[in-house]
């Protein structure tokens, strides 16, 4: 269920508003049942420790060979490995704002990065080979013991 809609000047996209999480202290938010989306757009605005690292997952999945060169770096930590996760990287910041477009969300197919935006240098690629469509997305603290807090927004351009 929408309950915002936001369009840009340049693009047929008409996304719209899914849901708001306002993580408190939290090590985990998750974005579920989603469905009827070809594109996803993650929008954060968060605090957390120092040096922490931060990760998206999709549909729980934790298989490392479905995630490809995925990182996004919002400081400079040498580029990009691969994991079984996105990696979302505050470090040696304690706050991370910025957005990510996640392509092909509704299909069988891979799932590409289109667009990253943030508030340091960084480097993003990556690739996503689950065979199912997107339902649930998870940010997640990955080193033990850094909390976060603030909003993180997901919007979709339906299918």
């Amino acid at each position: 269920m929408a309950v915002g809609t936001v369009s840009a000047s340049n693009t047929d996209d008409i996304w719209q508003l899914i849901a708001t999480n306002s993580p408190s202290s939290a090590t985990s938010s998750t974005f579920s049942s989603i469905s009827g989306y070809k594109k996803l757009m993650l929008v954060f605005q968060l605090t957390c420790g120092s040096n922490a690292r931060y990760f998206v997952r999709f549909n729980s999945d934790s298989t490392a060979t479905n995630y490809g060169g995925m990182s996004l770096l919002w400081a400079s930590l040498g580029g990009a490995r691969p994991d079984d996760r996105l990696m979302m990287t505050a470090y040696p910041d304690t706050s991370t704002v910025g957005y990510v477009v996640f392509n092909d969300t509704d299909k069988t197919t891979p799932k590409f990065i289109e667009k990253f935006g943030g508030q340091s240098t960084g480097t993003l690629n990556g690739i996503y080979l689950g065979t199912a469509a997107v339902s649930s997305i998870t940010i997640a603290e990955n080193d033990g013991g850094y909390a976060f807090s603030g909003t993180i927004k997901l919007y979709g351009v339906a299918a």
